[in-house]
Protein backbone atom coordinates (compact mmCIF):
# COMPACT_ATOMS: atom_id res chain seq x y z
CA UNK A 1 0.00 0.00 0.00
CA UNK A 2 1.26 3.51 -0.83
CA UNK A 3 1.41 5.93 1.32
CA UNK A 4 -1.31 8.52 -0.31
CA UNK A 5 -3.24 5.31 0.18
CA UNK A 6 -2.74 5.04 4.09
CA UNK A 7 -3.05 9.08 4.21
CA UNK A 8 -6.45 9.04 3.07
CA UNK A 9 -7.76 5.98 4.92
CA UNK A 10 -6.20 7.53 8.03
CA UNK A 11 -8.21 11.00 7.12
CA UNK A 12 -11.35 8.97 6.32
CA UNK A 13 -10.92 7.64 9.88
CA UNK A 14 -10.59 10.47 11.48
CA UNK A 15 -13.72 12.41 9.38
CA UNK A 16 -15.38 9.39 10.40
CA UNK A 17 -14.38 9.63 14.55
CA UNK A 18 -14.58 13.29 14.82
CA UNK A 19 -18.67 12.98 12.61
CA UNK A 20 -19.29 10.17 15.42
CA UNK A 21 -18.37 12.48 18.23
CA UNK A 22 -20.23 15.17 17.14
CA UNK A 23 -23.84 13.49 16.66
CA UNK A 24 -22.95 11.61 19.79
CA UNK A 25 -22.42 14.88 21.42
CA UNK A 26 -25.24 16.95 19.95
CA UNK A 27 -28.41 14.07 20.39
CA UNK A 28 -31.29 16.25 21.50
CA UNK A 29 -32.44 14.90 25.51
CA UNK A 30 -35.24 13.50 26.10
CA UNK A 31 -37.31 16.49 27.57
CA UNK A 32 -39.81 17.80 25.68
CA UNK A 33 -39.15 21.30 24.09
CA UNK A 34 -42.48 23.03 25.75
CA UNK A 35 -42.62 20.95 29.34
CA UNK A 36 -46.15 22.81 30.29
CA UNK A 37 -49.27 22.97 28.18
CA UNK A 38 -49.78 27.06 29.27
CA UNK A 39 -46.63 27.71 27.87
CA UNK A 40 -47.97 26.07 24.30
CA UNK A 41 -50.75 28.92 24.76
CA UNK A 42 -48.53 31.47 25.24
CA UNK A 43 -46.57 31.06 22.09
CA UNK A 44 -49.85 30.64 20.22
CA UNK A 45 -51.29 34.03 21.44
CA UNK A 46 -47.88 35.85 21.20
CA UNK A 47 -47.77 34.51 17.18
CA UNK A 48 -51.36 35.64 16.66
CA UNK A 49 -50.51 39.02 18.36
CA UNK A 50 -47.35 39.36 15.84
CA UNK A 51 -49.53 38.41 13.10
CA UNK A 52 -51.83 41.18 13.93
CA UNK A 53 -49.33 43.68 14.43
CA UNK A 54 -47.46 43.01 11.27
CA UNK A 55 -50.80 42.98 9.39
CA UNK A 56 -51.33 46.51 10.92
CA UNK A 57 -48.08 47.66 9.74
CA UNK A 58 -48.74 46.95 6.31
CA UNK A 59 -51.91 48.14 5.88
CA UNK A 60 -51.77 51.35 3.39
CA UNK A 61 -53.29 54.12 3.87
CA UNK A 62 -56.92 54.62 2.57
CA UNK A 63 -58.07 57.35 0.10
CA UNK A 64 -57.94 60.54 2.45
CA UNK A 65 -56.78 58.82 5.60
CA UNK A 66 -55.15 61.73 7.70
CA UNK A 67 -51.89 60.78 10.47
CA UNK A 68 -51.15 63.27 13.40
CA UNK A 69 -47.36 62.28 13.75
CA UNK A 70 -47.26 63.87 16.97
CA UNK A 71 -50.05 61.37 18.15
CA UNK A 72 -49.85 58.48 16.05
CA UNK A 73 -48.20 55.11 17.42
CA UNK A 74 -45.28 53.30 16.42
CA UNK A 75 -47.65 50.80 14.10
CA UNK A 76 -49.08 54.07 12.44
CA UNK A 77 -46.03 55.61 11.81
CA UNK A 78 -44.63 52.53 10.15
CA UNK A 79 -47.17 52.59 7.55
CA UNK A 80 -45.53 55.68 6.43
CA UNK A 81 -43.33 55.76 3.19
CA UNK A 82 -40.06 55.31 3.64
CA UNK A 83 -40.47 55.38 7.37
CA UNK A 84 -39.55 51.92 8.66
CA UNK A 85 -39.96 50.70 12.51
CA UNK A 86 -36.82 51.41 13.38
CA UNK A 87 -36.95 54.80 12.59
CA UNK A 88 -41.05 55.14 14.02
CA UNK A 89 -39.40 53.29 17.49
CA UNK A 90 -37.33 56.32 17.48
CA UNK A 91 -40.17 59.11 16.99
CA UNK A 92 -42.16 57.14 19.66
CA UNK A 93 -39.50 57.07 22.13
CA UNK A 94 -38.42 60.67 21.40
CA UNK A 95 -41.86 61.96 22.14
CA UNK A 96 -42.13 60.69 25.82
Amino acid sequence: MDSETRALRRTALFLLTVSVFRWVAARPTSEPLVSEPARIDQLIDSSRASLGEQQARSRPFEEGERLDPNLASEIELDRLPGVGAGTAADIVAERC
